[in-house]
Parts: C-alpha cells; sequence; structure tokens
C-alpha cells in the first residue's frame, strides 16, 4: 500500500481528514477491491481498539519527545503545542504500527487440508474454490495486484472473479494453469495433471516451462510428468464434476468405472472382491444417499455386497462373467 494512502486513512480513522481526502479516499475505495480492503482494515482497526479509555502518559511522551527535539533558537513553540504534538506522534505511530501489522497479516499464506469432506472456500477477491476430499490448497490472505496465485494438490473446481490486470495462476505440482475469469476443474496428483474447463479460457502448461496450449470451454487438457507431454482434446467425461454435484450420468458404463467415480463422491468407499467384467450401467443417480444406489445397482445388477470396517465390498453379480 502507497505510502500516501496510509496517511489518508489514518487521517480518516483519526477523524481530521479535510472533505478533498475524503473524496480521495471514496475514489479509491470505488476502483476495484479496494472496498473490500477498506473494510477488512476498518473492521481490524475497531478490533484492535481499547472499548475502555485508554490512559496516556502525557508527561512521558513530552520528556520522550522533548529529549528527541532539536534546539531551534530563532523559533518559539509553546509547551502546550509540543505535548500535543507529542501525542500525535504516539498516536500517528500507533497507526503506522497497525498498518505494518495489518499488511503483514494479508501476506500471511493460508493453507487448507481436506480430508474425508469437501470445502467450499472463498478468496480474498472473490473466487469460488470447492476442494474435493484428500485435497490441500494454499493462498495468500491478499493477493497481490498483478497477480492471483494459489497452489494446489489435489483436485478442486474453480470459479475465477476477471480481472484483466491481475491474471489467476494455479501451481498444481509439475503444473501451471493461469486464467483471467472462468470455471474450470483441476485434477493434480504427482504423476499428471488434468484440467477441464467448463466456461471462458484457460493456458495451461508445465511449471518449467513457456510451452502452453489454450483450453477452450468442453476440452480437456492432461499433462504426463514424466515424459512432459502436454496433451488436448474434448472432453468426453460428463461426469467430471460429480464428485461435487452428487450428479451422475451413467450409460452402459462398466461398473468398475461407475464404482470410481461413485468413491470420489461418498465417503465410506466401495470395491469389487474379484474384478470378472461384464457389467454395464445406464441410469441416472441425483444426490440419493450411497445406501439408495446401492439398492439400485442390487436391482439393476443383481449384486450382492457386504460391509466391514474397511468399506464396502460387493462379493458377487448375476452379471459377472463366468
Amino acid at each position: 500500500m502507497e505510502e500516501s494512502l496510509k496517511i489518508l486513512i489514518i487521517r480518516y480513522l483519526q477523524g481530521t481528514a479535510t472533505s478533498t481526502e475524503l473524496e480521495e479516499l471514496s475514489t479509491w475505495r470505488n476502483e476495484g477491491d479496494n472496498e473490500t480492503t477498506f473494510q477488512e482494515i476498518i473492521q481490524v482497526w475497531k478490533s484492535s481498539t481499547p472499548s475502555k479509555e485508554v490512559k496516556v502518559d502525557i508527561e512521558k511522551s513530552w520528556d520522550r519527545f522533548n529529549t528527541l527535539k532539536q534546539p531551534v533558537k530563532s523559533l518559539y513553540i509553546r509547551p502546550v503545542f509540543l505535548r500535543i504534538a507529542a501525542l500525535l506522534i504516539v498516536g500517528i505511530g500507533s497507526l503506522y504500527f497497525f498498518f505494518s501489522t495489518y499488511e503483514s497479516s494479508q501476506n500471511e499464506l493460508t493453507t487448507i487440508t481436506t480430508t474425508n469432506e469437501k470445502k467450499e472456500i472463498q478468496l480474498a477477491d472473490g473466487s469460488q474454490v470447492w476442494l474435493a476430499p484428500n485435497s490441500t490448497l494454499s493462498f495468500k490472505n491478499q493477493f497481490d495486484n498483478n497477480l492471483r496465485e494459489v497452489t494446489l494438490s489435489g483436485q478442486a473446481f474453480f470459479e475465477v472473479i476477471k480481472n484483466k490486470n491481475a491474471p489467476f495462476q494455479i501451481i498444481a505440482n509439475q503444473s501451471q494453469i493461469k486464467v483471467l475469469g472462468t470455471s474450470f476443474n483441476v485434477n493434480s496428483n504427482h504423476t499428471r495433471t488434468e484440467v477441464i474447463v467448463a466456461t471462458g479460457k484457460v493456458q495451461f502448461s508445465p511449471a518449467s516451462s513457456t510451452n502452453s496450449i489454450p483450453l477452450n470451454p468442453g476440452e480437456r487438457g492432461t499433462l504426463d510428468y514424466a515424459s512432459g507431454e502436454l496433451h488436448k482434446e474434448l472432453n468426453t467425461d460428463i461426469n467430471f464434476q460429480s464428485w461435487l454435484t452428487g450428479h451422475f450420468v451413467f450409460n452402459n458404463t462398466p461398473l468398475h468405472q461407475v464404482i470410481e467415480q461413485l468413491n470420489e463422491y461418498y465417503q465410506i468407499p466401495i470395491q469389487i472382491e474379484s474384478e470378472k467384467g461384464g457389467c454395464l450401467l445406464t441410469s441416472v443417480f441425483n444426490n440419493q444417499s450411497q445406501q439408495e444406489i446401492l439398492e439400485e445397482l442390487e436391482l439393476a445388477l443383481g449384486i450382492t455386497y457386504a460391509q466391514d470396517s474397511t468399506g464396502i465390498i460387493i462379493t458377487s453379480s448375476k452379471c459377472f462373467a463366468q
């Protein structure tokens, strides 16, 4: 934050700002995300201001000021004004300390890690992130003016607020995704990163390379870390957001793929005791309980299952290959 702006806000907090300064502050507040920053400052200032009257030792403040000032023979300043000046120095010094503390807190890094649950996160610029289970997102409490950067390990769906002056950048293991404003899904692990775009446009590249590919709505990009190969294709996975929405559409889908996708949404894992193939499912599930889905699989595919401490095990099905 510029020094002149700090002084302007200090004068506002002190109640000494002129009408011209108030107008200048109002203009600044109406630009970009400045109003959010201003309200944060006000809230922090209010919470850090004592509710009771603070007693200030005027004599000590005056003595400290008096020892620091250089004598000026040609200028006489009445002691009462010097004492007021000493108090102002104490007050303004406290305000500057407040600003340095506030700015330091804005530069702090927040890291959120999920286990079995999903988590919705609102970033400082208003962008929304839905973090999948077993994933980690790191970000600054306040983004830089010219770049909004986060770090992801795992899977998340992003809805990014458009800001042409500050691109939004995701570092996902060995890959980099850069956008201005869009919505897309990122799934990144230790071997590869996958990006599927819902709206807008995404620039996808290895983190250590300038070689990149543009991704438009309905396209999927993948990066294999071992080969360094970037690949783009049309997205054929209509369930790429199902881990978030709970809405699944299956059309002659092999049972093992059905289970794989269901396991991204439900907390109790399902596994097939012995994969024998031959089971294809055509059905739609819409925010149903896991038990309801198992009952539908019983009817549609004739499965039998058991549950133990590790999860749910499908033991047999009438469509398993003999």
